[in-house]
């Protein structure tokens, strides 16, 4: 195996295994998904909530196969184009940013509702959600605007590092939040 190939697969090795993985917990979202709209009673709302983001989740979930088919299969052997980044990468990245902001603003709701917490931590969460969904939407613009080289620019990795980040911090803030709040009440939500 000369250098090329070992370069490759390693280069390669993530993104198959992060598909197989995310594809895998897409169906666990689907199974989540069908169990909620035979069970649910709540508000049309939410309802549509769950929707938009099943929705989204199976849009991201079709361009990250199409990326995997784009850069394994349908140009297997042309090394030329595996330095062009897919069109679907650069919607799915987009995608993601925005449901990962959806998640947060609708936990920080949730946190703010339940009212076990001082009202700062929902603020917290919501900005942190936003702040991120600001560095992602730089990162996607930029990324976009690249000619098509599948080689990302520093200053691309650091606005998404960034956005990731705070999307992470934001997470671990909604997750003590409402389990904090939940701990003391039997339900947590009112009806």
């Amino acid at each position: 195996m000369d250098s090329l190939e070992a370069s490759l697969e390693a280069s390669f090795n993530g993104m198959y295994y992060g598909f197989v993985v995310s594809t895998v917990l897409f169906g666990v979202t689907t199974v989540q998904a069908w169990i909620y709209v035979r069970i649910n009673r709540d508000s049309w709302l939410l309802r549509l909530l769950v929707a938009s983001l099943v929705s989204l989740d199976f849009a991201t979930t079709f361009l990250n196969s199409q990326t995997v088919y784009d850069l394994l299969l349908a140009n297997f052997g042309n090394l030329e184009s595996l330095f062009i980044t897919p069109i679907p990468f650069k919607a799915e990245i987009l995608i993601s940013f925005v449901v990962i902001f959806i998640t947060n603003t609708f936990f920080a709701y949730r946190i703010y509702l339940l009212r076990q917490i001082h009202t700062s931590v929902a603020f917290i969460v919501a900005s942190t959600g936003t702040v991120a969904l600001v560095m992602g939407l730089v990162a996607s613009i930029k990324l976009l605007r690249t000619a098509d080289e599948l080689i990302i620019f520093a200053s691309v990795k650091k606005d998404m590092i960034i956005s990731l980040s705070l999307s992470v911090v934001s997470d671990i803030l909604s997750t003590v939040a409402i389990s904090w709040s939940l701990h003391t009440s039997r339900t947590g939500f009112k009806r």
